[in-house]
């Protein structure tokens, strides 16, 4: 065996870190002509306040926090009268989703708290159809289960077509399964099961659907109910990659909507911006390696196609080769690359290049962790 000299073992050292500080390179093959259907809307949903809708994005599910409800309801709860203005101005500017409008639990009687939930369903009247009945305030499991079977009866009893659900809370700490059996047992009406969830690896959402959607089957409820994520987030270290993996992993799922938590995640606001520029029908992407470092989505709608790409976990700059084939029919593709950050949604491609539509089309470039890698081809 021929030996190296020290000059060849620096090189040969040298070639090896660099490969190696670069990551292994990923291969990617798009067929152009293999849509998958268009992309559901159930992403379209966030958890706020009402004035932290992301902007540039079309929302269809806004998940009301509970103090909207709460303010209204403090004065009257003091002996005064309702304060409706706020909650007014709110629905006001969510005209065009739908709103689904929390009947927070509290510390009172649950007499007066029948009460407040009466004169709320009344005064809502057509604005709102859907009520969820939540304990965000630490109340015991029972208390609430109680306050659900009056509260459900109540709000049916001003409006037979308004739907309510419950109970909002995390979906491991047993409450969703409770409120399940409950209504199965008591016969209560359960139009939709709403949970949350803390998403700290990117399969979490999915799995939460997955095993709520088994509860729902084996309790074998008389009319089966609706799937709501009413509030989803990752953890402060998710960063954008979470956001978009946990978002893709969910797009198949029997689910209503799932609703981000918007005003406290920047990244799941950019994660909702880049759906939200995806167009037409939603393309499969093949990546070399069932492990994959690397996720991505994609959308055509002729003669342009947008895909994105991210890197699932911290490290070093990926090479990345992207083929396309079956590309609409032309003689050039401008390729615009786009790099997006959380928080600093842009469209300004970072570079351009002008290629012959020849298959398949080879499109390079270095994939950054934490970074957002968007591919826009225009045909021409």
């Amino acid at each position: 065996m021929k030996r190296l000299g020290l000059g060849g073992l620096i090189c040969w050292l040298g070639i090896f870190g660099a490969v190696f500080a670069q990551g292994r390179p990923v291969t990617v093959q798009m067929d152009c002509r293999e849509g998958i259907g268009l992309i559901p809307s159930l992403w379209r949903g966030v958890r706020g306040e009402g004035a932290h809708i992301p902007e540039g994005v079309e929302i269809r599910t806004v998940c009301l926090w509970t103090e909207a409800v709460r303010s209204a309801w403090e004065p009257k709860r003091l002996g005064g009268v309702f304060a409706w203005s706020a909650l007014d101005e709110v629905l006001v500017r969510l005209q065009g989703s739908e709103v689904v409008l929390p009947l927070p639990v509290m510390d009172v009687a649950k007499e007066q708290w029948i009460d407040l939930v009466r004169e709320t369903v009344n005064h809502v009247g057509n604005r709102v159809k859907r009520f969820e009945i939540v304990d965000d305030t630490g109340s015991d499991l029972e208390r609430y289960l109680q306050f659900y079977e009056s509260g459900v009866w109540t709000v049916y009893g001003v409006d037979a077509k308004a739907r309510v659900g419950g109970p909002g809370r995390d979906w491991k700490q047993g409450w969703v399964e409770a409120l399940i059996g409950r209504c199965k047992t008591a016969s209560l009406p359960l139009h939709f099961v709403s949970w949350s969830v803390m998403v700290e690896q990117a399969g979490d959402l999915r799995e939460s659907i997955a095993t709520v959607e088994e509860w729902v089957n084996q309790a074998g409820l008389t009319e089966r109910p609706k799937l709501l994520v009413s509030q989803w987030q990752t953890t402060d270290t998710g960063g954008l990659a979470l956001n978009l993996s946990a978002l893709v992993e969910v797009l198949n799922s029997d689910v209503e909507a799932v609703c981000t938590k918007s005003w406290a995640n920047d990244s799941g606001v950019t994660a909702l911006q880049a759906m939200e520029a995806l167009e037409g029908v939603r393309l499969p992407i093949h990546i070399d390696g069932r492990d994959s470092v690397v996720a991505g989505i994609a959308s055509i709608e002729e003669p342009n196609l947008l895909a994105f790409f991210w890197a699932k976990q911290p490290g070093e700059p990926i090479p990345m080769t992207v083929l396309f084939t079956g590309l609409p029919r032309g003689f050039l593709v401008r390729v615009k690359h786009l790099q997006i950050r959380s928080g600093a949604w842009v469209t300004e491609p970072i570079l351009e290049e002008t290629l012959s539509v020849k298959e398949p089309v080879r499109v390079t470039f270095p994939l950054e962790a934490g970074v957002l890698r968007g591919i826009r081809l225009e045909v021409e």
